[in-house]
């Protein structure tokens, strides 16, 4: 869709996040931050895909931590 949103990452972690944490069902969280359930579902799924990321001491993005 031409007029679809474009959102950053630190709001997709802020997303699912709340999500992960439990005090928020899918629902809530998509009312909350006024997103579609099917984008925070994928959003969900790869932010889960890729949680190994954060402790790959290999990762570039590591890298870009310690910086």
């Amino acid at each position: 869709a031409p007029n679809k949103k474009k959102y950053s990452a630190q709001f997709k972690v802020k997303v699912v996040l709340d999500l992960l944490s439990g005090d928020l069902t899918l629902g809530q969280g998509c009312a909350k931050y006024s997103v579609t359930n099917k984008s925070v579902a994928a959003w969900k799924k790869g932010f889960l895909a890729n949680a190994s990321m954060a402790f790959d001491v290999d990762s570039t993005a590591l890298e870009q931590l310690r910086l």
